[in-house]
């Protein structure tokens, strides 16, 4: 870690520690959740998804209830490193949603299963009429099995051991956003080591926006994804949804966010599967 990071860590430690929580909402205004929409959107997530669970434990954020800290889910299997994903995706259109001060935003590389109706299989939108807020394409990760009748791909040696990761979500009062922590598995069960865990990050965000900390409530040194611009691309989710006519709720918030936080972990396989149209 750098000292300009390591020192940007520690600020925003302090300010969680001694900042008021925000009661007012800024949802729609900002991309934003209170402490109260975060703990709406995680029971929302945990209601609709079980594989989520919120985690109490000590009382680090004391604005929480004391059983609704943070949420996990665990065992979340991840087939593929992003290398050979990438390489398989390479012929993907995707789309970047830059940040305001253009140094770069949240690329969406995975592809949407598509739905069946009748016996005919649409084809993927490709609208984006507003050059200003280019389209979101975040879309779900579909990754093939393995292919019983090819002797050659059943061979070990091209067979990929799956990983498995544990995610967790904290609310970040700095940020006033939710901040995802990974800890990650090889196929034996033995934890990885951090350069092994950014294998499985998007290339675009390994080195930019992936730190290694402590996390808040375990203490093991993770992986998280830093939240600077969180705020940023939700904002700009929930205008675009309002523009064409959707009206998104903060309760709804961690589908959206989980939406494009699997832009920079396509290969990790969680769970975010409310029906929701962006």
């Amino acid at each position: 870690m750098s000292i300009k990071t390591y020192l940007y860590e520690k600020m925003t430690d302090i300010s969680n520690l001694i900042t008021t929580p925000s009661s007012t909402s800024k949802f729609l205004e900002s991309g934003q959740l209170t402490p109260e929409e975060f703990v709406q959107a995680g029971d929302m997530l945990v209601q609709k998804c079980p594989t989520w669970a919120w985690r109490g434990g000590k009382q680090v954020q004391s604005f929480l209830p004391a059983d609704k800290q943070y949420l996990v889910t665990l065992n979340v299997p991840c087939h593929m490193r992003v290398s050979a994903f990438e390489s398989k995706v390479s012929g993907t259109e995707n789309s970047n949603v830059e940040t305001d001060d253009g140094e770069g935003g949240w690329l969406a590389t995975h592809i949407n299963e598509p739905k069946e109706e009748e016996e005919d299989i649409p084809e993927i939108p490709t609208e984006n009429s507003d050059d200003e807020a280019p389209e979101i394409n975040l879309e779900d990760l579909s990754i093939g099995g393995v292919e019983e009748d090819d002797s050659a791909t059943l061979s070990s040696a091209n067979i990929q051991k799956t990983r498995s990761y544990d995610i967790s979500i904290c609310y970040d009062q700095y940020h006033k956003t939710p901040r995802v922590w990974l800890f990650g598995y090889d196929e034996n069960r033995h934890p990885l080591k951090p350069d092994d865990v950014l294998k499985d990050v998007s290339e675009d965000h390994a080195n930019k926006t992936v730190t290694i900390q402590s996390h808040p409530y375990t203490g093991v040194s993770q992986a998280y994804i830093h939240p600077c611009r969180h705020a940023e691309v939700m904002k700009k989710i929930v205008s675009r949804m309002r523009d064409s006519g959707k009206f998104p709720r903060a309760d709804q918030y961690l589908f959206l966010f989980l939406k494009f936080i699997h832009a920079a972990i396509p290969t990790i396989e969680y769970d975010y599967t409310m029906e929701m149209d962006i």
